[in-house]
């Protein structure tokens, strides 16, 4: 995916298009993206001052996270909430996209985290996030915060300027399952057991049930595996 987007032609965002359900959204808070929060939206406003038009609003939040934000190789903790990095500015892959995400989406930019999984030159694949955002007359645009930042990665085609391109681009080896929060209800009875896998290849509540009268049972979630490319 490759963009190129006029910025002088990007208006905000009108009020009735702010009505629209795909504004609506994709710009609340959910179990996710915690956009309401003051210190979020404290710093979002920090960061972009007075500029009002939200692809140079987007643009200076990606700049400011890859200046002022540390990239960890490995994940965090997988309970480690994504607020933290408000202080200690340190991050893994899926953090600085979820994060990236709820700043956008505090200054009402419709923005949604992207799961799924990146594949290397070697065909391992290993779960991804990024990020796309939705500019009004243009469409959804990619961003991926931590391949910016510097994340290991065997591309097939080594990109040149990793910070220039991942605004607006995105190469053929990432591969999406969700997009978005997915929240799954569950089914009639509340006390059946329910499994939720974070930061893996798909965002959303439930991966599996089980009825409440089930003794035991046993699963096992793989990460993909690619067998081939076309």
């Amino acid at each position: 995916v490759q963009t190129k987007v006029n910025e002088k032609a990007v208006k905000p965002y009108s009020q009735s298009q702010k009505k629209r359900i795909l504004h609506k959204a994709a710009t609340a808070p959910d179990t996710l993206i915690q956009s309401a929060n003051p210190d979020v939206i404290a710093l979002a406003k920090e960061i972009v001052g007075k500029e009002s038009n939200p692809y140079k609003q987007a643009k200076l939040i990606y700049k400011y996270l890859i200046e002022n934000y540390k990239l960890r190789d490995e994940l965090r903790k997988a309970d480690a909430p994504v607020i933290d990095l408000l202080r200690t500015k340190k991050c893994d892959a899926y953090d600085i996209a979820i994060f990236y995400t709820t700043l956008l989406r505090s200054l009402s930019i419709p923005a949604l985290p992207m799961a799924g999984v990146l594949v290397d030159s070697e065909m391992k694949a290993k779960s991804h996030w990024w990020t796309e955002f939705y500019i009004e007359g243009f469409g959804w645009i990619p961003v991926d915060m931590a391949l910016a930042m510097g994340l290991p990665y065997k591309s097939f085609r080594p990109v040149e300027n990793p910070q220039e391109f991942y605004f607006g681009n995105l190469d053929a080896q990432h591969i999406a399952f969700s997009m978005g929060w997915n929240e799954i209800s569950r089914t009639v009875s509340q006390n059946n057991k329910i499994v939720y896998r974070p930061k893996s290849y798909a965002l959303q509540s439930i991966w599996e049930e089980s009825s409440e009268g089930n003794v035991n049972y046993s699963s096992l979630w793989n990460d993909p595996i690619v067998l081939g490319l076309y």
